[in-house]
């Protein structure tokens, strides 16, 4: 018999952005979440404001019985949100990608974390082509975090991205390439459902089988034309979609599943644990009718 298993639930501390991360912690631990998955930038701002510390955010995480992952950075706070590119092609830039990635797995490693979540690198300009030389540099860039994944004994989820200009880790093929050539027990798969959906609504079975021995970790929230990640309650997602999503979650993922479901209107306190709230209320909804729960 498949094994039964209560999908663990995690969101993200982007969701909560206006909270110090051990306060979202807390609050996270009192609405009945797993886990929190947070933002290496928006941890390092936060630990350079002297907002929250290691051991605060530790505190919180015994205290409620919750773990986490930690998400790699993704844009420079300081150069207008440029996005880090672990294949630039510009060394500097590319160097200061992997070194911000290594410095990541310190804090998942500081925090007890086992898994991290990575980027994969994109084209420098959406003009470019993919050729062997941003191939390599992907690579290259890959083995030097999974060495350092196997020395903290962290699992590292690269994450399956959505159609956008750019981007070429986009399907199970790429990211079989880059797991194929590391050759690291410490890199996988973190399978983010609703990038999935940007590149078809009949492809999302078959991604989520295409990368099935090697999913560590999941992503998922709601979408629309005009916003990746939205509520659930705002999503054009059709619900047979994320039923059939999840079923194979079941089958192919032993973890735990991080909402994504960013609130678009006024980011206050309030405004962000009520989506919260909504968030785990929906998904905890689909896991019953599911018989997942």
């Amino acid at each position: 018999m498949p094994q039964k298993f209560r999908l663990k639930i995690a969101t993200t501390s982007r969701i909560l952005s206006e909270y110090k991360i051990h306060e979202a912690v807390e609050l996270l631990g009192k609405i009945g979440y797993d886990a929190i998955e947070i933002w290496a930038t928006c941890l390092e701002h936060q630990l350079k404001k002297r907002m929250t510390s290691i051991p605060k955010i530790k505190s919180a995480l015994h205290k409620y019985k919750m773990t986490g992952t930690i998400h790699g950075p993704a844009k420079d706070r300081t150069l207008d949100y440029k996005s880090y590119n672990l294949c630039s092609k510009d060394k500097k830039w590319r160097n200061k990608s992997l070194q911000k990635n290594l410095a990541a797995m310190d804090y998942a490693d500081k925090l007890g974390f086992k898994v991290i979540v990575v980027h994969p690198g994109h084209m420098d300009s959406p003009a470019d082509t993919i050729d062997e030389t941003y191939w390599q540099l992907q690579i290259d860039a890959f083995k030097q975090l999974a060495k350092k994944a196997a020395k903290l004994n962290l699992d590292m989820g690269v994450e399956l991205m959505e159609n956008r200009a750019k981007e070429f880790v986009t399907n199970p093929p790429a990211l079989h390439k880059i797991i194929k050539a590391v050759k690291s027990k410490h890199i996988g798969v973190t399978f983010d459902i609703t990038h999935a959906f940007t590149h078809g609504d009949n492809n999302h079975i078959e991604f989520l089988d295409g990368c099935r021995e090697h999913i560590f970790h999941a992503h998922m929230s709601g979408y629309t034309k005009d916003k990746t990640h939205v509520p659930f309650n705002m999503s054009i997602i059709p619900s047979s979609y994320l039923d059939a999503a999840l079923k194979k979650l079941v089958q192919h993922h032993a973890g735990w599943i991080t909402i994504e479901g960013l609130g678009i209107i006024k980011g206050t306190k309030a405004n962000q644990k009520k989506v919260a709230i909504e968030n785990l209320e929906y998904i905890l909804r689909e896991l019953k009718s599911l018989h997942l729960l």
